[in-house]
């Protein structure tokens, strides 16, 4: 039987202890990693917004629940995909989304973009792409996409813009003067009648002061003009009012006004009517 040096018996036996406490630590640490791991993919999967996770290649390696019922496919059906075999782009749109893919690996910045999606059942939907690169030890690994369905922001856009057209029709329709001035006396807008009334394009008086229109008002008119703005903050409206304005081709002529104050988004402006008065 060989005898072990006590010193050497010793080495041995911390050795092992050494190796049994990393042992115990890895173990930990690898439960640590599970745990986070977990929860990682339960955020992602419980997202408002539908998000997809790729390799650096674009194989898609996780969608979340969201994605799956924006899009009409199962996970079963993406996961494994490549972005370049997907059939929820058409040919225009692949080649945007592919680009950008691209872009972002080799460390580009892309700011979100849209793009059309194809739903499972044809469906088209107007889609924000927002994608960053996926870094491990400062090397690109993959790419994480969440994606915005458009169709309600669009559609409210359209209706906005249909209400500003409508809007701009009347405006520019009604046979008198209508005028848009903030409430230090600076004109926003007008309609093309002003131009009719006196003589000036709308182009040549717009973002101009009550105080800097010599060419139109006189000095004691521009002092009258500056009584009646603070009167129309405080009481809400004002008029009728006369006043003398000289038109472009020299001719003095009377104009009656009426103003109100009005709220638009967070804005406080003057509205203002104006007539030509006719002496008999």
């Amino acid at each position: 039987m060989v005898e072990i040096p006590d010193e050497e018996y010793r080495s041995q036996r911390e050795r092992l202890k050494e190796l049994e406490n990393m042992v115990v630590e890895y173990g930990k640490l690898e439960k640590q990693l599970r745990r986070s791991e977990e929860k990682y993919l339960n955020l992602i999967d419980n997202a408002g917004d539908p998000i997809v996770i790729f390799d650096r290649k674009g194989k898609i390696l996780q969608i979340n629940k969201q994605l799956s019922v924006a899009s009409g496919y199962s996970k079963e059906e993406l996961e494994g995909e490549n972005l370049a075999f997907l059939g929820i782009f058409d040919i225009k749109n692949k080649a945007i989304v592919l680009k950008n893919f691209f872009d972002r690996m080799r460390g580009k910045f892309v700011p979100p973009y849209e793009v059309r999606l194809k739903r499972k059942s044809g469906e088209p939907v107007q889609t924000e792409i927002n994608a960053a690169p996926i870094y491990e030890d400062g090397k690109i690994v993959g790419d994480m996409a969440i994606l915005r369905d458009l169709t309600e922001r669009k559609k409210m856009e359209d209706e906005v813009k249909v209400s500003e057209e409508k809007f701009r029709a009347v405006f520019e329709s009604v046979q008198e003067a209508i005028y848009l001035v903030d409430r230090e006396g600076r004109l926003l807008d007008c309609n093309k009648y002003v131009e009719e009334l006196i003589g000036y394009k709308v182009e040549e008086l717009k973002g101009m002061s009550f105080k800097d229109m010599t060419h139109l008002l006189s000095t004691d008119q521009i002092l009258k003009i500056a009584e009646i703005i603070p009167k129309i903050t405080i009481r809400g409206s004002y008029g009728p009012e006369e006043l003398e304005v000289i038109r472009k081709d020299g001719k003095r002529i009377n104009i009656e006004i009426k103003a109100k104050g009005v709220k638009i988004g967070d804005k406080k402006i003057h509205v203002g009517i104006a007539r030509e008065v006719l002496k008999g």
